[in-house]
């Protein structure tokens, strides 16, 4: 009887699972060096033009980390990989690193395995928003993240913030 349960537990879950809508595979490619916010702007005429490889999205995030691009925004469980990509094409893997993972005062319980702070990776990785009135037709669709370490998050502040927004603007010509 108690294998009827787990089968029947099985099945529920892999219905439930296989229900699940699912965004196409995507890759970032990021210029070797690149320190800072990252956001990828849907749905743009003339954007950079849609790329696979291997079945998956793939985008070259240009020097100033903003990208816009002729893809559609998608939405669905995410399948994410990251890469530094020097002159020469040849691709170094990201990690993506969660700030939840990382001990501050205010945690009341510790993680013991603690990343280290000046580790380099990808922070809040799936993040996805609107510029604009999500109603407005010219609002801009986004996915971003962030590629830094721990340490240097905090250095991301709203004067930063403000400016890679001026950029945005100016890029798409899209007020907001």
């Amino acid at each position: 009887m108690k294998s009827a349960g787990g089968l029947l537990l099985a099945l529920l879950m892999s219905l439930v699972v296989g229900c699940t809508d699912r965004a196409e595979p995507e890759t970032f490619l990021i210029e070797k060096g690149y320190r800072g916010k990252i956001n990828v702007i849907f749905n743009q005429p003339k954007g950079q033009a849609e790329k696979y490889e291997n079945g998956r999205r793939i985008y070259e995030i240009p020097r100033n980390g903003i990208l816009l691009t002729r893809f559609r925004d998608d939405y669905g469980l995410i399948d994410h990989q990251y890469f530094y990509v020097d002159s020469s094409g040849k691709r170094e893997a990201l990690r993506e690193l969660d700030v939840r993972r990382f001990n501050e005062e205010w945690n009341r319980t510790k993680n013991p395995i603690e990343p280290s702070r000046d580790e380099l990776g990808v922070f809040f990785a799936g993040r996805v928003g609107v510029y604009g009135n999500s109603d407005d037709p010219k609002s801009l669709r986004f996915r971003e993240f962030f590629v830094t370490t721990y340490r240097e998050l905090k250095t991301y502040d709203h004067k930063y913030e403000n400016e890679f927004l001026e950029r945005i603007m100016k890029l798409s010509g899209v007020q907001f």
